[in-house]
């Protein structure tokens, strides 16, 4: 069972009051109706829970302003309706996290009333080329390894246009340097493929391309 921990389900709360009364009352709705109630089953009791604390502070927060310690209460009110959505906000995680596929959980999430928020996931560039700091001309070529325990080589090949490609050398571990006699301001291209044994899947295809300007 795959689960998508990265896509977050989340509920703006108003600043204002009312409109957190409406936006709530309207998540209550959506929530506890089909299709949502076919994703995620909310026990009776916390919604009856929600629904008390949302007539306390209905109630608290037309007293705001005619009565001492009306603001306090009426904050008071507000946090336990909170208090309640975020325990809402848990059940459809739970629900999303036991999705299939991105897809299912993204509707789950939308469908039950709530937005989608996608952590954000650091991937490593195929390939990567730099100057080196104090060998002038010297580039290096650093490139995403084959997985692990797997024999490899990695072919690189380097291109003036971005079109023609030559192959510049073969190296036997993902990280390797180029020495370039080019001209400053000239812009070179470079790829790479991992070649692989026969029985791993033989020559991969073409990384993506990427430039370096010469200085």
């Amino acid at each position: 069972m795959a689960k998508h921990r990265h896509t977050q389900a989340v509920f703006k709360f108003s600043t204002s009051v009312p409109q957190l009364i409406l936006d709530v009352r309207a998540l209550k709705k959506t929530i506890t109706t089909s299709p949502a109630n076919t994703y995620v089953s909310i026990p009776p009791a916390t919604i009856t829970q929600l629904e008390n604390h949302l007539t306390v502070l209905e109630d608290k927060e037309v007293k705001v302003g005619k009565a001492d310690g009306a603001t306090a209460a009426r904050d008071e009110a507000e946090a336990a309706v909170i208090r309640d959505v975020r325990e809402l906000l848990a059940l459809v995680q739970i629900a999303a996290n036991r999705a299939e596929d991105e897809l299912e959980t993204v509707t789950i999430i939308e469908t039950c009333g709530m937005k989608v928020r996608k952590k954000k996931i650091n991937v490593k560039a195929e390939i990567a080329v730099t100057k080196d700091k104090k060998l002038a001309g010297v580039l290096r070529l650093t490139s995403k390894a084959a997985k692990r325990g797997m024999r490899a080589s990695y072919e690189w090949q380097m291109s003036l246009n971005g079109i023609n490609f030559s192959t510049i050398k073969t190296s036997t571990g993902s990280r390797t340097t180029y020495t370039t006699t080019a001209e400053p301001g000239t812009k070179l291209y470079f790829r790479r493929r991992i070649i692989l044994s026969e029985s791993n899947g033989g020559t991969m295809g073409w990384s993506q391309t990427t430039y370096i300007i010469v200085t």
